[in-house]
């Protein structure tokens, strides 16, 4: 495999989005699984670059008629795994309603850049950790190899709404073996700290109020205290559909 990439600076980081100040907010919807499974286990899931439901996510700006581009960059996607976050100001009634809306348990998991990186109990993982805003392109913007093309900090304008972070991690860096690339999993478990990362938990507006003691209790006995759990300001029907 590694022939396919002799000719592509993956040590260049000047075409990436802007990386985020460490005292950036972030904010992540999830599911009431996904945030047991961080108190629960310690651990934080990283998703391979081509597993996103978004099929034109790291392909965003490539010419799909240069056929070697295009399968470069189809095979770059799975030499990474990200963990996706979003800039927070104020509560998204969109993203609550993509991301936490199917079984009325969503949940939103308030940090900081500075916590993230903290939080990783590995310094190794730490030393791994790459991270940036999301660049947003036109649909008819196309760049050629070596360019911001064959990153997974590129999305399509239709998705600039959601102000995405992303912290990733590369296989060769991960492995301790410059310029050797080898294809993650479908995903990677890094373990954190749930303590250091968690700044505040914000339940969606329409979480099943009987739950909520014992979720008071799960972030008890992970070390947190339960009164950062606060309940969602947004108020609309919608999103109980």
């Amino acid at each position: 495999m590694e022939e396919k990439y002799k000719d592509y600076d993956f040590e260049s980081k000047n075409f990436y989005g802007a990386t985020p100040i460490s005292k950036t907010q972030i904010i992540r919807y999830t599911t009431l699984h996904s945030l047991l499974d961080i108190l629960i286990q310690k651990r934080l899931y990283f998703v391979r670059g081509d597993q996103f439901t978004d099929q034109l996510d790291g392909l965003s700006s490539i010419d799909f008629n240069d056929l070697p581009h295009k399968e470069l960059a189809e095979d770059i996607r799975m030499l990474t795994v990200i963990s996706c976050w979003n800039k927070f100001k104020a509560e998204s009634f969109a993203l609550w309603h993509i991301y936490s809306n199917m079984d009325r348990v969503g949940v939103a998991i308030k940090s900081t850049v500075k916590c993230f990186k903290d939080s990783i109990m590995d310094s190794h993982h730490r030393k791994c950790l790459f991270y940036r805003e999301v660049k947003y392109v036109n649909e008819t913007q196309k760049h050629p190899i070596q360019s911001e093309s064959l990153n997974p900090f590129v999305k399509k304008k239709w998705y600039e709404f959601e102000k995405e972070i992303r912290f990733s991690i590369s296989s060769a860096e991960y492995d301790k073996t410059p310029h050797h690339y080898r294809q993650f999993e479908e995903g990677l478990y890094i373990q954190i700290e749930p303590a250091i990362l968690i700044k505040e938990v914000i339940l969606s507006p329409h979480f099943h109020e009987w739950f909520i003691p014992t979720l008071k209790e799960i972030l008890k006995s992970s070390g947190l205290d339960p009164n950062l759990i606060s309940t969602s300001k947004i108020k609309d029907s919608k999103l109980n559909r």
